[in-house]
């Protein structure tokens, strides 16, 4: 009986951190993708002045957060994955 109930409580636990981790993913991803979606739709409907008046100023930042988006959802599957952190970690520190 108690073991049962530790087993539920650890596939509790692991639901809850892939929730955690698919919820950060996502807000990070909406957050540095929804400006380039936005400005790709203005770029097909305003063809020269999107890309003069915008996206020459602003075209680098639109890139950095690209690479932010792919920066974070790196550290963070480093972070949850149990897997990772017992291969490269040799005293088993888990970094979760």
């Amino acid at each position: 009986m108690i073991n049962c109930y530790l087993s539920d409580t650890r596939k509790k636990s692991a639901v809850d951190k892939t929730t955690v981790m698919l919820i950060i993913m996502l807000t990070v991803f909406l957050f540095t993708e929804l400006p380039q979606g936005a400005i790709a739709i203005l770029n097909a409907i305003y063809t020269t002045d999107v890309h003069v008046n915008v996206y020459l100023h602003i075209g680098e930042i639109l890139d950095l957060l690209s690479l932010v988006n792919c920066n974070v959802g790196f550290v963070l599957y480093c972070c949850m994955s149990s897997r990772y952190s017992t291969e490269c970690h040799p005293n088993n520190y888990v970094l979760s």
